[in-house]
């Protein structure tokens, strides 16, 4: 199927029969009518982020509506092994890229930290809308890279709050000079912890090495900018696990 839309739970049941029509949102519509220039009976896919993907039929297609009528199951997947990028806020555009690059390199949820030297500081006021705006670039990403699973986004208020999270497995704190990352051969719950354009305080860094379940680590002797960061770690990472979920 050439192209997919992502529907939280469409039908509201794990058995959703042939047959179900599903109203699609004012967004969808417009990308597959304004964009796409689809036409009532292009076959799509629609997935649930929850690891299915069903065969659809648009059936009604308008500037203003759109529906698709479901005709089978066609895909899916158990839920891989968790892996998690927290990440410090960046500004702007590269925010949006580490969010959807961090969705095709296969990450299972995205946490986003305040941090000491952050340059973006989110008050209450904007923090929706920048989530929204976060998860339609989630959405988006998945529906591209043919993902069964949406990444969970999280926004953590502080460094200290990540620690204070269940974090399963290893968890690896990305800071220059350290060891070389290792992720181990096989697929394994891991989370990646990436700081700010400006670095870890000296802070940051005591509370986290106070932590027996994290781990000091590095990407060697490349100075990399902090957009480039996680993608390299999260790459290394699938590297060493042979590209496996």
């Amino acid at each position: 199927m050439k192209h997919r839309l992502y529907l939280p739970d469409p039908g509201g049941s794990a058995d959703i029969p042939a047959g179900t029509i599903i109203e699609l949102s004012p967004d969808q519509t417009h990308y597959l009518a304004r964009v796409l220039r689809l036409k009532p009976g292009a076959e799509v896919g629609v997935f649930d982020g929850c690891g299915r993907e069903w065969r659809a039929m648009l059936v009604r297609l308008s500037a203003r509506e759109a529906t698709v009528k479901i005709t089978e199951l066609v895909r899916t997947e158990t839920q891989p092994s968790p892996l998690i990028l927290a990440q410090a806020w960046l500004k702007g555009s590269a925010m949006d890229m580490v969010v959807q690059k961090a969705v095709e390199l296969g990450v299972t949820a995205i946490w986003l930290l305040q941090t000491d030297r952050c340059n973006v500081k989110v008050d209450d006021r904007r923090l929706d809308n920048k989530l929204t705006h976060l998860s339609r670039v989630i959405a988006s990403a998945a529906e591209q890279c043919e993902s069964l699973w949406l990444p969970e986004l999280v926004c953590l208020d502080g460094f200290n709050a990540l620690l204070d999270q269940t974090r399963p497995g290893r968890t690896l704190f990305l800071d220059p000079g350290q060891p070389p990352l290792e992720a181990g051969s096989t697929p394994a719950p891991i989370t990646v912890v990436v700081g700010p354009e400006g670095g870890w305080s000296e802070r940051e860094r005591i509370i986290a090495m106070a932590d027996p379940t994290v781990i000091a680590t590095g990407l060697g002797a490349l100075i990399l900018r902090a957009e480039t960061v996680p993608l390299a770690a999260l790459a290394a990472i699938r590297q060493d696990w042979g590209w496996k979920r």
